[in-house]
Order: C-alpha cells, then sequence, then structure tokens
C-alpha cells in the first residue's frame, strides 16, 4: 500500500477489530483519533513508514487489556501525548531516531511492560 497519513476516524468503532497491520506503508502524519473506539484491539502494526512523532492521541479509546504497539523501523524523535495509553503493555520502537527520553515520557503509560528502543541514537535518559 501507499497510504501516507491517517486522518481523524480513519478506522473507528470497530469492536471486534483484534489486528490493524498498517506496516510497510509511507504513513508521516497520524491525526488526533485516527483510531478511535477500537475497544478489542491488542496488535496495532505500524512497522516500517516514515513517522517522525508519535501521537499517541491518534489511537483514542482503544486496546483491550494487553494492547501491543510496534512503530519500529519509522523515523521517530519524539512521543507526544496528552491522554496516555493506560492499556498499553508493550511498546516497540526499535530502530528508529531516538536521541533523549525526558523524565516524564512514559508517564502516561502506567501498563507498559515491555519496552524495545534498541537500535535508536540514545545519548541521555532523564531518571
Amino acid at each position: 500500500n501507499r497510504i501516507h497519513y491517517l486522518a481523524s476516524s480513519t478506522i473507528y468503532n470497530c469492536s471486534k477489530l483484534v489486528t490493524i497491520s498498517l506496516a510497510y506503508n509511507r504513513i508521516a502524519i497520524m491525526h488526533k483519533s485516527a483510531l478511535h473506539l477500537l475497544s478489542s484491539l491488542r496488535f496495532l502494526h505500524l512497522e516500517f513508514n516514515d513517522l517522525i512523532v508519535l501521537d499517541l492521541d491518534a489511537i483514542v479509546e482503544s486496546g483491550g487489556p494487553e494492547f501491543a504497539l510496534n512503530v519500529s523501523y519509522n523515523a521517530i524523535t519524539m512521543i507526544s501525548y496528552s491522554y496516555g495509553l493506560a492499556n498499553l503493555t508493550s511498546l516497540d520502537m526499535a530502530f528508529n531516531n531516538i536521541t533523549q527520553l525526558p523524565a516524564d515520557t512514559f508517564k502516561g503509560l502506567p501498563n507498559l511492560r515491555t519496552l524495545n528502543l534498541r537500535g535508536n541514537f540514545l545519548t541521555n535518559i532523564h531518571p
């Protein structure tokens, strides 16, 4: 596919959807609430795209009790969110362009158990 962006409500209110794979596209932008009301979502694959900012506000009211997000092999330099994802348990951000992680980077992700940052350019991880 050649998807370049996800507009608001691109995938909306699909309560039985468990896995979404948008990998190997050219997604550079995900608008707020692009993926909205996906209560059973367990796996979201966005690897091998062109994301520079991981805006978690694009994934609103989505994910089951255990939710895994793969954004590896993008060009991500920072994570942004206003609301957080309380149910995000696994985040794969391997092979991006992350150089530092501010102290509050994962504050809105209280149930995060697995974090993969392999292959980034980390120079600072603030306590």
